[in-house]
C-alpha cells in the first residue's frame, strides 16, 4: 500500500493524514448544508471549531493509546504522536463537548448531535479510504476471492498471505448506512430516530467486521475491546429509541420556528 503519499525532499507527507484532514474538511461542509437545510445556526458550530477539532485529536488519540496499550510499551512517547486514532474515542468527547455547549447556549442537543452523526458518515467514508491505502485496520487471512495481499514493507499488516480487506468492508457498509439515513433525513424523519439509527447501524456493522481482522485480539467471551463498545452502544441507541417511541407522537419531525 502507499502509507507515504509522496515527499518533498525530507519531509514526508503521509497518505492517513491527507485523508484524515480531507474527511474534516467533508465533516464541516455536511454541517454547513445540514443547517443551511434546517434553518439553523452555522455560527454555532463554526464559533466553537477549535475546540471540536481538538477534541476530537485528544479524544481520538487517547482512546487509541487505551485500546492499544501493546503498541506503546517499548516507546511510550510513541503514543504522543498522533499517527492512528480511534473513533470511539472522537465521537465520545466531541459528544460530550457538544453537549456542553448546547447546554451552555441553549440550543438542542438531539438536533446537533443528529448533524454530527450525518456529517460524520461521508468522513468516515473518506478516512476509511486513508486507512486502506495506509494499510491499516487489517484483516485476517482467507482463500477467499477478495483476499488482498499487502505489502509487509509498506503496510503495518502482519500476514504475508492474502487477507480479508476489511477496509473495504467497511467502507461498502458505510457507504450503505450513509445512504439510508440521508434519505430518512430527505423525509424528515425525527432527529432520535434517525440518530438512533446511525449509531445502531454503525455498531452493528463495526461489531460484526471485528470478527474478521487479524490485528486485535479478544478480551473476554471472545470479543475484543472495540466490540465491548459496540455492544454497549448498540444498547444505548436501543433504549435511546425505546424512549423515543414512548414519549413521541410522530415518527417526522416538525419543521423549526423562524
Amino acid at each position: 500500500m502507499y502509507p507515504i503519499l509522496f515527499s518533498l525532499g525530507h519531509i514526508q507527507v503521509y497518505t492517513l493524514g491527507i485523508f484524515l484532514a480531507l474527511a474534516l474538511a467533508v465533516f464541516y461542509f455536511v454541517i454547513k448544508y445540514l443547517t443551511s437545510k434546517k434553518k439553523r445556526s452555522f455560527y454555532f458550530f463554526q464559533k466553537r471549531l477549535t475546540y471540536f477539532i481538538l477534541a476530537a485529536i485528544v479524544g481520538g488519540r487517547l482512546f487509541y493509546v487505551f485500546l492499544n496499550p501493546g503498541f506503546f510499551q517499548e516507546n511510550i512517547w510513541n503514543a504522543f504522536i498522533p499517527e492512528s486514532f480511534s473513533w470511539y474515542g472522537v465521537l465520545i468527547t466531541t459528544t460530550a463537548l457538544l453537549f456542553y455547549f448546547c447546554y451552555r447556549n441553549k440550543e438542542e442537543f438531539s438536533v446537533w448531535f443528529n448533524f454530527f452523526l450525518l456529517a460524520a458518515l461521508p468522513a468516515i467514508t473518506v478516512g476509511l479510504i486513508g486507512y486502506f491505502l495506509d494499510g491499516g485496520i487489517s484483516g485476517k487471512p482467507t482463500n477467499l476471492f477478495l483476499g488482498i495481499v499487502f505489502d509487509n514493507i509498506y503496510s503495518n499488516v502482519p500476514y504475508v498471505s492474502p487477507v480479508h480487506p476489511v477496509q473495504l468492508y467497511l467502507l461498502a457498509l458505510t457507504i450503505f448506512i450513509t445512504g439510508l439515513a440521508f434519505y430518512f433525513y430527505s423525509k424528515k424523519i425525527n432527529v432520535y430516530f434517525n440518530s438512533c439509527f446511525i449509531l445502531f447501524l454503525l455498531s452493528t456493522t463495526n461489531f460484526a467486521i471485528e470478527f474478521l481482522r487479524g490485528d486485535v485480539l479478544p478480551i473476554t467471551l471472545g470479543l475484543t475491546t472495540n466490540q465491548v463498545i459496540d455492544v454497549t452502544l448498540i444498547i444505548l441507541a436501543t433504549a435511546w429509541f425505546n424512549h423515543f417511541i414512548q414519549t413521541t407522537t410522530s415518527f417526522f419531525e416538525a419543521e423549526p420556528q423562524n
